[in-house]
């Protein structure tokens, strides 16, 4: 579709996005759909450009291509959102590198009671929260009690260098998915993890 108004072009940028100059550009987004995967190309061009037949169908083979390489990529359980919970920024910034260079979503939470809430803000969309197990506040346990009291059905993969008082029988009593050690041998075998969790 063909964005004619400033007001309507504006509003497809993300917030605090200035809207490129020249103010007399269009935006052209072409939405798809195909085999449940959901996306859209984007583009700005000139006010009098105009597009041929041959330039449309282009476009639309390309919109396939997108819908294709997605559709492999949520088939792989990649490309899901990931909460990630860990009070050690170095581990978070990590984390958070890899999984985004992996194409998950990423939420990042440095502690218990902030994790809650990103969770309770993105309900909707979190598949996976990874969870680190010894945290000051409320500790990895306790959050995650505390994310399936708002949600039964949400999944956790833990994370721990040091379970402390839990052992991992325990924390999967609490409902978790898997718990990994946070050294970890692999980080092949975390992202397999989190895209077999997300897949189920």
């Amino acid at each position: 579709m063909l964005l004619g108004s400033l007001e309507r072009r504006r509003a497809y940028y993300p917030p605090g996005t200035a809207v490129p100059v020249p103010v007399g550009r269009a935006l052209a987004a072409i939405p798809f759909r195909r085999a449940d995967v959901a996306g859209g190309l984007g583009f700005t061009f000139p006010d009098d450009r105009a597009f041929g037949r041959d330039e449309l169908v282009l476009l639309s083979g390309t919109a396939e291509l997108c819908a294709a390489a997605l559709g492999r990529v949520r088939r792989g359980g990649l490309g899901c959102d990931v909460l990630l919970v860990d009070d050690e920024p170095a581990v978070r910034a990590m984390l958070n590198f890899v999984l985004r260079l992996h194409a998950f979503t990423v939420r990042v939470a440095a502690s218990g009671e902030e994790a809650l809430e990103l969770y309770r803000a993105h309900r909707g969309t979190v598949e996976v929260v990874l969870l680190d197990v010894q945290m000051p506040g409320l500790d990895g346990a306790q959050t995650l009690a505390a994310i399936r009291a708002t949600d039964p059905g949400a999944r956790c993969v833990f994370m721990s260098g040091h379970t402390g008082r839990y052992s991992h029988a325990d924390l999967l009593a609490l409902g978790a998915e898997r718990v990994l050690q946070k050294l970890f041998s692999s980080l092949d075998q975390l992202i397999g993890v989190l895209g077999e969790v997300a897949r189920r």
